[in-house]
């Protein structure tokens, strides 16, 4: 089984003997199961198909079959028609493209563009379910998916601006996630407003914008967290760590939704915030100055090699928390939008 990142609704007006190599190119895309694909005129197919042979018909009668089968439970976002009897035209919606398109589609993987490579990439494996996360390494191992990290929020932006619209149809097969970098509720920062803005200006609907600062701020911990559970993920043995834990644990949502993890109040944002004005001397002690000894993030490195069973622990904690309901939307449409077909 593999998982289906773009559908192709294929038009009368190909099936013409002149597109050939170009439908069998489509055929072995399908019958890999690396995309799916809908007939919209049967006769015109059937008249074209007829003249085949018959090995490659009865692969035509697979894909169109498995095809059915999924989209009869899936809600794929990224389809292209393709056709020849008209202009290519990005901004319908359902996007029109000619054969001539067909290469660059084919080749073209879903990409999610992050802030970082890895540790976002693993924050976002974190809250998803077992079978989306497997599914999603999956087509990452076989080049179907890519996670594109740019280095920060400014990176992203200058990507945004430069190779993410270079073709009008990245704008179907890319999405975001990024922090918001909010110090206090509903007040995001400057440079993630203007990657928004961007995203809408350019049509790019799949994209998600953390609530919290950061993905450190999804650490899952409250004061009613199982500490030493949690202490453990770090694989360190660092005493000052676990207090440091239990110290932010006791904190309300709020302070930990968007406390600097880094830098803590010797962050002026953080520390203008008003939010920490009535926290104790014990506690600005502890964390005042952040996580310095030890990443926060570091709790999403899984190393090189981890499988999607390595992450299943963290997902829990995380589960628990509350974590993945913030992004129950984007993680929807990504299940729907890499679904398998069997």
């Amino acid at each position: 089984m593999r998982g289906n990142t773009v559908r192709l609704n294929l038009h009368k007006s190909i099936f013409d003997e002149q597109h050939h190599i170009e439908l069998n190119d489509i055929l072995s895309e399908a019958y890999k199961k690396r995309i799916s694909i809908h007939i919209e005129d049967i006769d015109s197919y059937s008249e074209w198909v007829s003249l085949r042979p018959k090995s490659e018909q009865s692969k035509w009668t697979l894909v169109i079959k498995t095809s059915a089968n999924l989209h009869m439970t899936a809600k794929i976002s990224c389809i292209f028609q393709i056709r020849e009897d008209i202009e290519t035209n990005w901004e319908a919606d359902i996007p029109i493209a000619k054969v001539e398109d067909l290469d660059y589609l084919l080749k073209l993987p879903l990409t999610i563009a992050l802030e970082n490579g890895r540790n976002d990439r693993n924050f976002l494996l974190s809250v998803c379910k077992s079978g989306l996360r497997e599914r999603l390494m999956e087509l990452e191992k076989q080049q179907s998916l890519a996670f594109d990290g740019a280095g920060g929020i400014t990176e992203l932006i200058n990507y945004m601006k430069g190779k993410y619209v270079s073709h009008p149809a990245n704008r179907h097969k890319y999405w975001l996630l990024f922090d918001g970098d909010a110090p206090v509720p509903s007040a995001l920062a400057q440079p993630a407003t203007a990657l928004i803005d961007l995203c809408l200006e350019n049509r790019f609907k799949n994209y998600h914008c953390l609530v919290r600062r950061a993905i450190e701020n999804y650490l899952p911990i409250s004061d009613s967290a199982d500490i030493q559970e949690l202490y453990s993920l770090f694989n360190t043995d660092n005493d000052e760590l676990k207090e440091q834990l239990e110290s932010f644990g006791a904190l309300s949502d709020e302070q930990r939704y968007h406390y600097h993890m880094k830098k803590g109040l010797e962050n002026t944002s953080c520390k203008d915030s008003k939010l920490y004005d009535s926290i104790d001397s014990k506690t600005k002690k502890l964390i005042g100055k952040g996580f310095k000894k030890i990443r926060i993030d570091s709790i999403y490195d899984f190393g090189v090699n981890a499988s999607f069973e390595d992450f299943e622990q963290l997902h829990q904690l995380l589960k628990k928390e509350g974590a993945p309901v913030e992004l129950s939307a984007f993680l929807k449409q990504l299940d729907f939008n890499t679904r398998k077909t069997k």
